[in-house]
């Protein structure tokens, strides 16, 4: 079982095309990796979809580290750990 910071890094090189072991907390996202704007929207689509992190996209775009990454990815979880679930459409229509 991958921790947090590890699932982090893991989208994070699956976007740039580096390896993981690559990329440390201080590599800069457009610099190092050559992550760019177009980029930064499929990680926050990655973060959603892998993590349940919805990554707003103006909090998206102030990201210049692998550590801002990941320290941005822990506090919107810690909000998501502490926000009743979201109601699926039928239960929002019949219930």
């Amino acid at each position: 079982m991958e921790n947090f910071d590890q699932q982090v890094i893991k989208i994070i090189s699956e976007v740039s095309n580096f390896a993981e072991s690559k990329i440390t907390p201080d590599s800069h996202l457009a610099y190092d990796l050559g992550i760019d704007s177009l980029d930064m929207l499929r990680m926050s689509r990655k973060f959603d979809k892998r993590l349940g992190i919805n990554f707003p996209s103006d909090n998206i775009a102030e990201q210049k580290t692998v550590k801002d990454v990941i320290d941005s990815a822990k506090l919107l979880n810690e909000k998501v750990k502490h926000q009743p679930p979201r109601a699926n459409w039928f239960d929002r229509t019949f219930g």
